[in-house]
């Protein structure tokens, strides 16, 4: 099943999702994505752009089975992009930071995923762009994913885990302000501290904790 960016918010992906967990009861596999701009079906005065590539903006599949992984696409070099495109440039990032530490104030929001798109242009092949990319950390990441749809491909690398349940068991591992560990441990010590005194790092992993603790209940 999935949803076009153009049937939203008419088409409530979160409502299918619903329909969707008998199969779950029956023991199969539902697996897939809700993007951002999902948020229209609970929110229709939103302004989202529409998705990159014409993706769809939900898409979720019902598998029998799950199969153990294994990973052929491992190479030794990629391609380098002809041209990037960066996304927002400064003056525009600046502005939009503005706008949201105003709407803050305002009350009129408590967090904002402030992100932009960035693209780039590849010269052709003959293969797939996406079995050649380097995989090293991306295979690495604990909630990873790949759907490859033919024509479009979606990859996520994530270190975080928004929600899982397990029986009556609900947990949350967000990720805010880190430092890379050191196997010195006079060094990982004076990492750790400098963590602990960093104000907005602080500030940010407080409100977190604060925040999914107000979701959970």
């Amino acid at each position: 099943w999935s949803c076009s960016y153009a049937e939203l918010p008419a088409s409530d992906p979160f409502t299918v999702f619903r329909a969707l967990e008998r199969a779950l009861e029956e023991g199969e596999v539902i697996a897939g994505w809700f993007g951002y701009e999902c948020a229209l079906a609970l929110e229709p005065g939103l302004a989202l752009p529409r998705p990159p590539l014409d993706l769809p903006a939900a898409w979720l599949g019902v598998f029998a089975e799950v199969m153990p992984g294994r990973n052929p696409m491992l190479p030794d070099r990629h391609v380098a992009p002809l041209r990037v495109m960066l996304g927002d440039g400064q003056e525009l990032y600046q502005s939009r930071v503005e706008s949201v530490r105003q709407r803050i104030t305002n009350g009129d929001v408590f967090q904002v995923n402030y992100s932009h798109l960035q693209a780039a242009h590849f010269a052709p092949t003959g293969d797939r762009l996406i079995d050649r990319l380097p995989w090293g950390e991306a295979l690495h990441a604990d909630y990873g994913a790949l759907f490859d749809l033919g024509d479009l491909s979606v990859v996520s690398a994530s270190p975080e885990l928004f929600l899982s349940l397990d029986e009556n068991l609900v947990a949350a591992e967000p990720v805010k302000g880190t430092r890379p560990r050191h196997a010195d441990a006079e060094v990982d010590q004076r990492i750790l501290q400098d963590l602990l005194n960093d104000e907005k790092d602080r500030a940010e992993n407080i409100m977190i904790a604060d925040l999914l603790r107000n979701d959970l209940s």
